[in-house]
């Protein structure tokens, strides 16, 4: 700055920030202080999912912050969150169709390795006279085997309660 003092004049300094692309440049400043601050750009939003503490100079890519479960694995991951919530369920394998003989109440996704199985009813009692290999859910249908003679036209021995020849005609 320049003072008249009686025809006299005297130059003194300013000081402050002198580089013209700092954030506080002072262009009234003659000798620079070192005060100078260098632009930094990024997001200054503080509630921003992308906050940047170290930026002085908003450059406008704050991304809000969307909340959800963000683990690629969970059942309910989404794509669209950026923030996770803690809501994140775990993927459960297992037969997720409740009429099915192998249904697993606590699956929440099928496992292809061990898809759902229909129900079969019938008697699936090995030793019973009507049991059925095919069948996975006993239905109460099951007749005891009775021994003695089925044939109704044997000479002797015919017995009307057998289900199972014994060889006795």
């Amino acid at each position: 700055a320049n003072i008249d003092f009686g025809g006299i004049f005297c130059v003194y300094a300013i000081y402050g920030c002198t580089d013209s692309s700092a954030i506080n440049y002072d262009e009234s400043a003659t000798d620079d202080d070192g005060s100078c601050i260098a632009v930094v750009e990024g997001c200054t939003d503080s509630e921003a999912f992308n906050y940047d503490e170290l930026a002085n100079t908003d450059d406008g890519s704050c991304v809000p912050v969307v909340l959800g479960c963000i683990d690629s694995a969970a059942f309910n991951y989404d794509e669209l969150a950026n923030t996770d919530d803690g809501s994140c369920v775990p993927v459960v394998l297992g037969c997720t169709d409740p009429t099915a003989y192998n249904y697993n109440s606590d699956a929440n996704t099928d496992d292809p390795n061990s898809p759902c199985v229909a129900v079969v009813f019938g008697c699936t009692d090995p030793s019973a006279f009507n049991y059925n290999p095919e069948a996975n859910t006993d239905n109460n249908s099951c007749i005891e085997i009775i021994y003695g003679c089925t044939d109704p036209q044997a000479y002797s021995g015919y017995n009307p309660e057998a289900n199972t020849d014994d060889g006795s005609c």
